[in-house]
């Protein structure tokens, strides 16, 4: 563990031995002039200006390096540009995480910019751009802001607290070196997201292209050799479709062991494994798999209430409450139909009321049409998209690690 009162960080660039020198963020930067420019601002004489909004430094995940090309336009006036190196946070977020959220202007401008509605301008005069850009995405910086943010519903920060954040900076050379370092990293999290985005755009084409639309009978897109039309089915036409159950009352302990062999499914494992659930984080005991549904093997489920409409395939041994569907004795090949109700499942949302949680019954999916083709061709479409999703699934765990690495080291390289 880092000891708090070190004057060095645990990982440093070899050739670097100097003690860090500790000042208040206040004294090496310059506050800049803001303005109250919000979404509403008029925007029809595009001309020569662009501003920077609070909430263009939120919406952005993987990067946040600004782009002036991507921020709205606004007329010409008598505003003060920032220069490339400058800083702009965000004052305001909706929980203490997002407060102080940094953005930077790496690059000249082609267009003069400005910090708009709720940010906090700075420019570095005793540290260089990206060593305190990437310093204020440490942990220490986010547990200031929550220390010092006000607000409830809404958390805020001002200049005056944030100038008091305590850092430590050690010399220009080593500051480029650890700023250069973050900004390489970041480079390779950017074409490590750019292409796992790709390949969800192609599975996303492939899903609208590979099964036909409506009134269609077959696909705009197909395998060579197949030319036979797909037959109209209804799904409950091609498999046994059941709920699953739930003990009651579901909050009482008795029903949950974490030494089950038998793992309770629950939405939150569907989302976080986009529907290909090889684990499980909670576990049913032998007394609540008598109160469930427990599949011993691979099945087709869809969840129905709550997030509907999302498909399930799981690899463990499941016990299926009753918010989902299960396809059993299934005439289909799984693959095929799962990403058929991956293709479908914002349809679902049609059977819900406005304002209300939409819940979905087992006679509305049982009577929902389907067009089918062949075991032969299912199983070459299957195929292709599952190829698809193990890339994704490799591109997402090196994404993932990537990320995990950069937290690491912003955790271990500054102090």
């Amino acid at each position: 563990m880092k000891d708090k009162n070190t004057k060095v960080p645990e990982i440093r660039f070899r050739g670097f031995t100097d003690a860090w020198e500790q000042r208040e963020l206040g004294e090496i930067v310059k506050k800049l002039k803001s303005y109250p420019l919000s979404r509403d601002v008029e925007t029809k004489e595009r001309t020569g200006y662009r501003y920077i909004h609070y909430g263009d430094i939120h919406k952005q995940i993987a990067d946040l390096i600004v782009q002036d090309e991507d921020l709205p336009s606004i007329k010409e006036g008598d505003y003060i540009p920032l220069n490339q190196g400058d800083l702009v946070l965000a004052d305001v977020s909706e929980d203490y995480t997002g407060i102080a959220e940094p953005s930077i202007i790496l690059h000249e401008p082609k267009t003069k910019i400005i910090a708009g509605l709720h940010t906090i301008a700075i420019r570095p005069q005793s540290a260089t751009s990206l060593y305190l850009y990437y310093l204020l995405h440490t942990e220490r910086f986010k547990k200031f802001g929550s220390h010092v943010g006000t607000g409830l519903k809404v958390f805020g920060i001002t200049f005056n607290n944030l100038s008091l954040f305590q850092i430590k900076t050690p010399s220009f050379p080593e500051q480029t070196a650890i700023g250069n370092f973050f900004r390489t990293l970041d480079d390779t999290i950017t074409l490590h997201k750019r292409k796992l985005d790709k390949l969800k755009e192609l599975k996303k084409a492939y899903l609208q292209r590979m099964f036909p639309q409506a009134g269609n009978d077959v696909p705009k897109v197909r395998f060579a050799g197949f030319t036979e039309p797909w037959a109209s089915r209804k799904l409950g036409e091609v498999a046994e479709i059941v709920r699953g159950a739930s003990p009651r009352p579901i909050q009482d302990p008795k029903w949950f062991d974490e030494k089950s062999n038998v793992g309770w499914l629950r939405i939150s494992d569907v989302s976080v494994q986009d529907g290909r659930v090889h684990y499980l984080e909670q576990h049913i005991s032998k007394a609540g798999q008598k109160k469930t549904r427990v599949l011993t093997q691979p099945h087709l489920l869809l969840s129905i209430a709550a997030s509907v409409g999302k498909p399930v395939i799981n690899y463990v041994n499941t016990g299926v409450h009753d918010g989902f569907l299960i396809f059993q004795n299934p005439n289909f090949e799984i693959e095929f139909m799962f990403q058929w109700l991956k293709m479908f499942e914002e349809q679902w949302l049609k059977y819900g009321q406005p304002g209300s949680q939409i819940n979905l019954n087992s006679d509305i999916v049982k009577n929902q049409d389907i067009s089918i083709p062949t075991k032969e061709e299912q199983k070459h479409i299957g195929n292709l998209f599952l190829n698809l999703d193990n890339q994704v699934f490799v591109r997402q765990q090196k994404l993932d690690q990537l990320n995990q690495l950069k937290r690491s080291y912003l955790q271990r390289m500054f102090l």
